[in-house]
């Protein structure tokens, strides 16, 4: 997803570790899928933002009655993520190359995910022409663990409709995409993970990988003492038309 315009975890994450490579010294430039091809800058770096026709206002135009907000929301959910690498490695990984070719580096690629493969094919082809790229990934639980889960919370709560589409990406999930999965763990230079349970889950699923660190989390506004897009104001906010939900943990 798009980190300037993106709102969750995932945006949120991606903002902070791009912030905390500012403050270490380097220059982010973020690579995501987009309904074009721009660089917009942000305070955070320069947002890279590469076309895919895989995207859901071209593939589905449904009316927003509940049952098609549900697959509209499915489908473009699992679009923008690693998931869906297959269909947009080498277009990402050509948009990267083009920007480093004509720099003699060293280069440091962070991906996310599955989106680490795209990184591997980055430094496949460059070192190949002298360029040197080295590619660390964040993972943050196998998709196969993930999907598992979320299928078995459906099978407990859900439609028949939900349970038909979770099953389906329950088994992409299981099946393709855990292959790319396992090339990102295996073959970057450095793995981080935030949980020593997601490390164990990795080794499980996988067996021994590249070298991996634990990195937690951290959020945006303790590197820049401001809260991200996702913050809510709850003085300005209506009272009894939105709920609060607040979550402790450590």
């Amino acid at each position: 997803m798009d980190p300037i315009k993106g709102t969750g975890g995932g945006s949120s994450y991606i903002r902070s570790h791009a912030r905390a490579a500012q403050a270490a010294g380097y220059e982010p430039h973020i690579f995501c899928l987009s309904d074009r091809d721009e660089v917009v800058s942000a305070d955070f770096g320069f947002v890279h933002r590469t076309y895919t026709p895989f995207r859901s206002r071209g593939i589905l135009r449904i009316r927003p009655d509940s049952q098609g907000s549900f697959i509209k929301n499915w489908v473009a959910s699992l679009i923008y993520t690693g998931h869906f690498i297959p269909f947009n490695e080498s277009r990402l990984a050509k948009s990267i190359i083009n920007y480093l070719k004509d720099n003699p580096g060293p280069h440091l690629i962070h991906g996310f995910h599955n989106w680490g493969c795209v990184g591997l094919k980055v430094r496949e082809q460059l070192n190949g022409s002298g360029i040197v790229v080295k590619v660390i990934n964040s993972f943050y639980t196998t998709g196969e663990n993930e999907a598992r889960l979320k299928l078995i919370g459906t099978f407990k709560s859900g439609t028949r409709l939900q349970m038909a589409f979770q099953s389906i990406e329950w088994l992409w999930i299981a099946t393709v995409a855990a292959f790319y999965e396992r090339r990102a763990y295996k073959n970057s230079d450095l793995v981080l993970v935030n949980y020593e349970s997601v490390r164990r889950l990795f080794k499980q699923k996988h067996g021994a990988g590249a070298e991996t660190r634990k990195c937690p989390y951290a959020s945006e506004i303790a590197l820049t003492g401001i809260a991200g897009p996702e913050g809510t104001d709850l003085e300005s906010a209506p009272g009894s038309a939105v709920p609060l939900i607040l979550t402790v943990s450590r």
